[in-house]
């Protein structure tokens, strides 16, 4: 980019420059929007709040907006966790009882094993 010859004064420099800086506010609020429609889809909206209780010491939409996105992505990040974690212990339900069932197959057999020989041995 080319610097311009051309000198501003300071009060339109300054105006110029908070210009910039709300257009970019904006464009990061909408990605934020974007983000919030994506999680939106995750979470049921339908319950009611009476108190809403402030995520920043700024208390200012944009910031509010930023952490709030921050904590549900969090907290969809821990149920995500949770489900591997449950999905785990189900797998591991699941191979305690085939061993468990092996077992009792295994047992079964050595009392008809054991039965057949004692009846044998009797019956000689």
């Amino acid at each position: 980019m080319t610097k311009s010859t051309i000198q501003l004064p300071k009060e339109i420099s300054e105006i110029v420059n908070e210009r910039g800086r709300v257009w970019e506010d904006y464009d990061n609020l909408l990605k934020r929007v974007e983000e919030l429609n994506g999680l939106s889809q995750k979470v049921d909206g339908s319950g009611t709040v009476k108190n809403i209780t402030t995520l920043t010491s700024q208390n200012t939409p944009p910031s509010e907006i930023i952490q709030t996105i921050a904590e549900l992505q969090k907290e969809f990040k821990n149920i995500e966790n949770t489900q591997s974690q449950i999905s785990m212990s189900e797998s591991e339900i699941q191979k305690i009882k085939q061993r468990m069932m092996m077992i009792y197959i295994g047992a079964g057999v050595t009392i008809v094993i054991i039965l057949f020989l004692v009846v044998s041995a009797v019956s000689r």
